[in-house]
Order: C-alpha cells, then structure tokens, then sequence
C-alpha cells in the first residue's frame, strides 16, 4: 500500500476490475497479433484456484476477486469451483464496518443474487449500500473511490437509476484532478488504477460520455513508460494493476489499445500462472487475480493479442 493511503483505499483501487469490464458491455479491444490468451488464462485460473485453502474456500478477503474472474470470463458462479461454488463462499460484511470496507464483500452478493435472480437479495444490496447516501456522496466526503464503487455496486444490484444520483456523477466529474486524472480523494494527485474506477462508475451511471476523454489520455500518457507498462502515479514505474487498468481506461474511451501494456502484462507471468507486480517478481496475489480477470474476459469475447 503506498504511502499516504488510508487502510483499504489502495485495496479497492486496485481490485474493483469486473464492473469496469461489464460496464456499458465493455470489452478490450482486439489488438492484430498471435492468438494465445487461452493458455494464459488457464494457466493463470490453475493459479488462483490454487490458492484456496484445504476445505476449497479462498480466504474471505480473496472471494470478491474470485467472483470477479468469474463474471468476467463467464463461468458459472453457481458451479464454479466445482468442490465450492464461489456464490456460496460470499461473506455478508458485519453492520458496523464501513461503507468503503464492505463494497467488495456487497458487490460479490449483487453477483452472486443476480445469477440466481434473487430479488430480494438484490434488494438488500441496494438498501446496504444506500443507507449511507447523504443526498449528496457515499460514505466519507473527503474520498472518491467509495462515491464510484458504490454507483458500481448498485449498478450490479440492479438499482433503478434516477437524478437523485447525479450529484455524486457531478461530484465525481468534477473533482478529476488537473492532471487529467483522478485521486481516491479529493484535491490529490491522478492514479491511473482511480481513473479506471471513476470511469467504471460512470458507465455503471450512464454518464461516461460526460468524461472529459481528452484530460484522460492525456493523464495516461504520463503514466505510461518506455516498457511499455504504466505506473500507479505519473512519473513511476510499471506495474501489473496499473497496466490493467490502463488498458481498460483506454477501451472505457473507445480507443484500440496498443500492444505494448499488453506485452508488457503478458510479460508477468511466471510459470507457475501467478503474475508478478514488477518485471522478475514473485507471482503476487493481488495482481495475479486481477491478470486473471482481464485475461478471462479477453478470452470470453475472443481477443487476439
């Protein structure tokens, strides 16, 4: 976690990848090069299953990311893993955590309700995450990231949109940082990984066409490097989730992405189908979920790398 990040903000900024892969029906755009993401994808998938413990159930924290890949390359989440179904090992949050530390467990359970069309469930989700709108933002005034994951959230809840969220779109339109970009909170500097949620949740929203797409790329070009990886911060170096999100941030425009974030990601995995956060690195659990659930929906829409 960077410096200067309070407890759990760089968690879900990092981690919040299926919303901004469904939203508006977003999928990565086909890039003109060998096929071979299949493999990637299997072997990447082999991985993460591999991370659960004895009795088949991932750690707690690890289920959203699971539900993720799921979602995103369209496996069953009602017989997905086969020894527990990852539907089955949603965790409800405790009632007192807060708004930001219980979105990841919430949006798991609008999946997991979706796929078994459980309204009232859904309608659960909603009232959660709703109970702490102020008429004006979600959860803390001062941060961004609960504002967009919140209208992710009810997104995938199924809430009926209507003007009584267009302050939060405004909110969160009009606090893009001057560089382009946005921070997870308010006044801060762009990151790349928060520019892919916000935008996540404005297509979510319906309002991406009200995003200034110039400003954004912009921003990612400060952030992308002669590895062709982007960083977290202008300036920084490469990384696996901050390429993702690049990646995605560039579709959630329309635009063809290059080749090189994607060489540069490819270039991650280790052989055991873990992905390292840096060049050379040890297979990390976080980006290795979140390879995963690129990786599966590029495969599950047919992507050519």
């Amino acid at each position: 976690m960077r410096a200067g990040h309070p407890t759990g903000v760089r968690v879900l900024a990092v981690v919040a990848l299926a919303g901004l892969l469904l939203a508006g029906c977003a999928q990565p755009p086909p890039v003109e090069r060998a096929p071979g993401l299949q493999p990637r994808f299997d072997a990447a998938l082999a991985y993460v299953e591999g991370l659960r413990d004895a009795d088949g159930r991932w750690p707690t924290a690890q289920v959203p990311l699971a539900m993720d890949i799921a979602v995103a390359a369209h496996l069953n989440v009602t017989s997905w893993p086969a020894s527990v179904p990852v539907a089955q090992q949603v965790v409800w949050p405790a009632q007192e955590a807060s708004l930001l530390s219980s979105l990841r467990a919430l949006d798991a359970e609008a999946y997991a309700a979706a796929a078994a069309n459980d309204e009232m469930r859904l309608e659960r989700v909603r009232d959660r995450v709703l109970s702490r709108f102020d008429g004006r933002q979600f959860g803390d005034p001062v941060l961004l990231n609960d504002d967009a994951f919140a209208l992710l959230v009810l997104g995938h809840a199924r809430v009926t949109w209507s003007t009584d969220f267009e302050p939060v779109v405004a909110g969160l339109l009009e606090n893009q940082s001057e560089d382009g970009g946005w921070s997870w909170s308010v006044g801060g500097a762009g990151e790349t990984d928060m520019t892919g949620m916000v935008l996540s949740g404005l297509a979510e929203a319906g309002a991406i066409h009200r995003v200034d797409a110039q400003a954004v790329l912009g921003f990612l070009a400060t952030t992308s490097t002669a590895s062709g990886g982007h960083a977290l911060l202008a300036g920084g170096e490469p990384n696996c989730n901050s390429t993702v999100w690049a990646i995605l941030v560039q579709e959630r425009l329309g635009l063809v992405a290059s080749v090189a974030p994607w060489e540069f990601l490819l270039g991650l995995q280790n052989p055991d189908g873990g992905f390292g956060y840096t060049p050379g690195g040890p297979s990390n659990t976080l980006c290795s979920f979140e390879a995963a659930t690129l990786l599966g929906m590029a495969v599950a829409h047919e992507v050519q790398i």
